[in-house]
C-alpha cells in the first residue's frame, strides 16, 4: 500500500505567526473603518453647519405660527 500522505509542514504556519498576521490584519480593518466613520461625521457636520440657518428659521416660523394660532384660540 502506499502512503498518500502528504506532509502538511510546507502548508503550515507556526500558530504564534499566523494570529500575527491576523491580528495586524484585524487592526488594519478597524482602522480603515474608523477613519471612514471619521470621514462620515465631519460630512454630517459640515452639513449641518451649511443648514444651521435654516432650522434656525424653521424653528423660529414654527414658534410664530403656534403663537399666532394659540391667539386665535382665545
Amino acid at each position: 500500500m502506499t502512503d498518500r500522505s502528504v506532509s502538511s509542514a510546507s502548508f503550515y504556519e507556526p500558530p504564534f505567526q499566523y494570529k500575527e498576521e491576523n491580528t495586524m490584519l484585524l487592526y488594519q480593518n478597524i482602522k480603515m473603518i474608523l477613519q471612514d466613520v471619521l470621514q462620515g461625521i465631519k460630512e454630517v457636520d459640515t452639513n449641518l453647519k451649511n443648514i444651521e440657518g435654516d432650522i434656525v428659521n424653521t424653528a423660529k416660523l414654527l414658534n410664530a405660527i403656534e403663537i399666532e394660532s394659540t391667539s386665535n384660540e382665545i
